[in-house]
């Protein structure tokens, strides 16, 4: 059974509750754990003093006390200093306190842990996932398909575009363009599609 807390301890969480301290503020600072702090303040609630007092007697430990303040000492650390861990803080500790007066990294990090002051985990980032359209034209698809072979035996490639919501086809154009394609012995700045301007010499400005 762990040890019970001391009666001056148990005092002073009733004290700092009829101050107006939540129950979950003094097991925060005190580094108590906040079902034995509520479980004080109901004892005192239905007892009285005697409540605070009740089973002591019987409660024991075979690991060793250590004081209150040391504890809330390491956790003032703690929050001071988010990024050290209970072995740094015990190390800070350890400069300034007798060791026999100093909790282990273990009892550190249980008390952290009681005092909700652990460093949180880093998140992992979420795998990206494909976007789904809602309406058409919010997503366009392109999918290229090169030297796909015809009944023919010739080989073409293209490339189609799509609308993702409704599946209608955008665009679909071969690649290299019909008059490139079929002119190999006669190649040239000429031997484009319509939709392109012929290719030439460029003039003194290349913008225009």
């Amino acid at each position: 059974m762990p040890r019970a807390l001391p009666l001056a301890t148990r005092q002073e969480i009733v004290d700092r509750h009829n101050r107006g301290q939540t129950l979950a503020h003094i097991a925060s600072e005190l580094a108590i754990p906040y079902v034995t702090v509520r479980a004080i303040w109901r004892a005192f609630r239905d007892h009285g003093p005697d409540g605070l007092v009740t089973g002591y007697h019987a409660c024991g430990s075979s690991t060793p006390a250590y004081p209150q303040a040391m504890i809330r000492r390491a956790c003032r650390l703690r929050r001071a200093h988010p990024k050290w861990g209970a072995g740094r803080i015990r190390v800070e500790l350890l400069e300034h306190h007798k060791p026999a007066t100093v909790p282990s990294v273990r009892v550190l990090q249980r008390a952290f842990q009681q005092a909700g002051i652990n460093r949180p985990r880093r998140r992992q980032r979420p795998v990206s996932s494909t976007m789904q359209a809602t309406s058409a034209h919010e997503v366009w698809q392109v999918d290229a398909v090169e030297k796909a072979r015809l009944q023919t035996g010739a080989e073409v490639s293209w490339m189609a575009v799509t609308d993702q919501f409704t599946g209608a086809m955008l665009a679909n154009e071969l690649s290299p363009p019909s008059p490139v394609a079929v002119n190999h012995s006669e190649p040239g700045p000429d031997a484009v599609t319509p939709r392109f301007p012929a290719l030439g010499t460029a003039g003194a400005d290349p913008s225009r």
